[in-house]
């Protein structure tokens, strides 16, 4: 029988936690065959968590793991046995099936991203934004260019009543 890729609906925030328990349950049956990858599509951010900056690991789909499974009831069962599974991705009898083609593009993202770290927050030209943390922290300013690349953004912040261009980190900063 061959593999497809399926989406396998969880609670969300317990993603790791179902696919630990999928794993183990796959190793203890006897249709370990059936199964392929298992895949948590995640990326590394930075952010400010409590005024210190922190990596992350943001899910690029909360709720959601691809699994490539031989699809037929007894894997149906084995998969919906294990605690936190809401169910599959589609109708409740015939869960759709992901093609080959946008799985390989999620997972090149994952992979090219496993060596990059990127900013958190996301700031537009124009965006009103509020500085977070550092020495302008609690003014309020204007974006005026974004540097991605170097993770670093330029406010133009009101400072004794006119506007002073002052460039921070992305993550110094916060939409207002």
């Amino acid at each position: 029988m061959e593999k497809c890729w399926y989406i396998i609906r969880t609670y969300v925030g317990h993603e790791h936690r179902v696919k630990a328990a999928l794993e183990r349950k796959i190793r203890e049956s006897a249709n370990g065959e059936k199964f392929g990858e298992i895949v948590i599509p995640t990326e590394m951010v930075f952010g400010m968590v409590r005024g210190k900056r922190r990596t992350m690991e943001h899910r690029l789909f909360p709720g959601y793991l691809l699994a490539e499974i031989a699809f037929d009831e007894e894997s149906r069962q084995l998969i919906r046995s294990v605690p936190r599974v809401v169910g599959f991705l589609g109708e409740a009898e015939t869960p759709t099936t992901v093609p080959e083609k946008e799985v390989q593009e999620i997972i090149a993202r994952v992979n090219s991203s496993r060596g990059t770290v990127r900013p958190r927050s996301r700031v537009a030209i124009g965006e009103q934004v509020r500085v977070v943390d550092g020495p302008f922290r609690e003014f309020s300013g204007t974006v005026e260019a974004v540097r991605p690349d170097a993770s670093r953004v330029r406010v133009a912040l009101s400072v004794f009543g006119r506007p002073t261009p002052v460039e921070l980190d992305l993550v110094e900063v916060e939409a207002a």
